[in-house]
């Protein structure tokens, strides 16, 4: 945990500037798309539409923070089990306070996303050199998964700032051993938890690193109690909603965990490795941190190594959601550790390399060509196909590389006396200059694609059309998703944005129960009205035709069906 001194600092001689310039890059980033409302225009539909009608329900219906209310409720009160629903209900009082305004729920997520950025700066300046300090802060600034759930209204952001800010002061915890990193430590992991139970790999972090520095104690065991006896009545209660009424935000009505049939599955698992590989690492990233954890294992090593074995204990515990393509946002924890990895190999490559003012100038030109990326995409004049990027980006970072270890030591290409560990030193710093350059290009070229999504607007808009003719108290049907996955474990299928965008409450039916039959058992529960997406009804062969020799339809567009289904 002790800061390193720094031999040689070159630019972070002016370090304070450079975290500030980091901070405000970090900045720009994650308000690209926090000004929008929750439309057609959004990332993650499902969960987003789902935050924002518990918000909305808060505002209308009641305010009471222990009872969230989802819009797919069928003809109950909505209560669902969730993690604890802070983010909405402080977009609720905003409201309450300010009016009506979807922007307020994503500009209360980007806000959170700047404190998050701090706090992870914060570590980092405790943890590493400065120099590593501003390698790993850049690396999180840049990182398009943190990027993705800075701006967008789901509880992933909220749960970052506690699952970091509960390691920062449980390290000063360890450190200090104090009641006020006691009661620190206690409300941010607490609170971490309660957004998201994703984070709950935290807690085998501190009490590895409790057992480590010999301090599991009473003061320990009950800093534990504290963080999850809250943590656990909460969900306690939340479930009490699923087993009373059935809903559930993805918990109790999906399968998550590792199963035998898994196992004989390895792809699947390795899947997970990917998505970390893809969109954590850059995928060339991981070759610095081997490099690092192979070559110069030390003390400081050992906090995000351990940190991120943890993290992907998690990942295996819960492999049904964490290798879905979909789940990517779930690894989102996997940056913190890795940026902190990343980075002790960064420093060390710089200290072994030479003409230390070159490297950097063409780091700080990366850095640059990288926003240069996202501007252009901004701008819509360059939007290449994944291929063209990835051979952009390594064409680039080797001719950098190469011309960089050319200025640096044009001797040694010269020279046909070397020894061949020699050749082989060279090569490798080498190919870990391409590693970096890349990494920060990869991000470059991710960040530029998930800016303004747009998948979705046509159903939104297709929405606004037929809201029109439902009455304001009708209960609706609206198509979901499939109710089961490859294996035949249970998925979350309630789609939630029809709901949302029409302003109505109703069912959800998954795509395999549609039948006329089911249709007429909701209506006997007070549906008067099915929304049904053309994608979905098309799944089921002559299932369109029986609708419509079944039901009045009422209008039809691009993307859907409006069914009046009372007889």
């Amino acid at each position: 945990m002790k800061k390193t001194s720094d031999s040689n600092r070159s630019i972070f001689h002016s370090y304070k500037l450079v975290f500030i310039l980091i901070f405000l890059a970090g900045s720009w980033l994650r308000s690209i798309d926090a000004w929008k409302p929750v439309n057609g225009e959004i990332r993650e539909a499902w969960r987003e539409c789902d935050m924002a009608a518990v918000a909305r329900n808060f505002y209308t219906e009641d305010m009471n923070v222990f009872y969230p209310r989802i819009d797919w409720r069928g003809d109950g009160p909505g209560f669902a089990e969730m993690e604890f629903p802070l983010m909405p209900w402080l977009t609720a009082v905003l409201y309450k306070a300010f009016g009506y305004n979807e922007l307020w729920g994503r500009g209360l997520v980007f806000t959170i996303s700047l404190l998050t950025l701090m706090v992870f700066m914060k570590l980092s300046r405790n943890l590493l050199s400065t120099k590593a300090a501003i390698f790993s802060s850049l690396f999180f600034a840049f990182s398009p998964l943190i990027i993705r759930v800075s701006n967008t209204f789901q509880p992933e952001g909220l749960m970052m700032f506690f699952y970091i800010a509960s390691v920062l002061c449980f390290l000063n915890y360890l450190k200090q051993d104090n009641w006020k990193w006691w009661a620190l430590t206690a409300i941010t992991c607490m609170m971490a938890l309660l957004s998201k139970i994703n984070a709950v790999h935290i807690e085998l972090l501190f009490l590895i690193l409790l057992l480590k520095h010999k301090k599991l104690n009473f003061k320990s065991v009950l800093l534990g109690i504290t963080i999850l006896v809250p943590v656990l009545l909460w969900y306690v209660h939340a479930h009490s909603f699923y087993h009373d009424f059935g809903n559930s935000l993805g918990f109790s009505n999906e399968a998550h965990w590792i199963g035998f049939d898994l196992l004989k599955q390895p792809l699947v698992l390795l899947k997970i490795f990917k998505i970390d590989l893809l969109f954590v690492w850059m995928p060339l990233g991981i070759f610095v941190g081997i490099f690092m954890v192979r070559k110069f294992w030390n003390n400081q090593l050992f906090i995000p190594v351990l940190w991120l074995a943890c993290v992907f204990g998690y990942y295996l515990a819960a492999a049904r959601t964490t290798s879905d393509d979909w789940a990517i946002y779930y690894h989102v924890v996997s940056v913190p550790a890795v940026a902190l990895i990343f980075s002790l190999g960064l420093e060390k490559l710089h200290q072994l390399i030479s003409k230390k003012v070159l490297f950097d100038s063409l780091f700080t030109g990366i850095l640059l060509s990288t926003i240069l990326i996202i501007v252009f995409r901004l701008t819509g004049s360059f939007d290449p196909t994944p291929q063209i990027a990835v051979f952009i980006v390594l064409v680039s970072a080797s001719l950098l590389s190469f011309v960089y270890m050319l200025a640096s030591e044009p001797y040694i290409y010269s020279s046909l006396y070397l020894q061949a560990n020699q050749y082989k030193q060279h090569l490798l710093h080498g190919f870990l200059l391409v590693a970096v350059f890349s990494t920060f290009s990869f991000m470059g070229f991710r960040i530029s694609r998930d800016i303004h999504p747009n998948h979705m607007q046509g159903l939104f808009r297709d929405s606004l059309i037929l809201r029109k003719f439902i009455p304001d108290d009708a209960l609706i049907i609206a198509s979901g998703g499939n109710s089961l996955d490859e294996t035949g474990h249970f998925v979350a299928y309630n789609a939630p944005y029809l709901f949302y965008w029409l302003d109505k409450k109703g069912f959800s039916i998954s795509q395999e129960e549609q039948s006329i039959e089911k249709i007429r058992e909701m209506e006997q529960r007070g549906a008067k009205y099915f929304v049904a997406e053309k994608e979905s009804v098309m799944l089921k062969n002559g299932f369109e035709k029986e609708l419509k020799q079944t039901f009045h339809l009422i209008d039809e567009t691009e993307h859907l069906y409006l069914f009046e289904i009372q007889s």
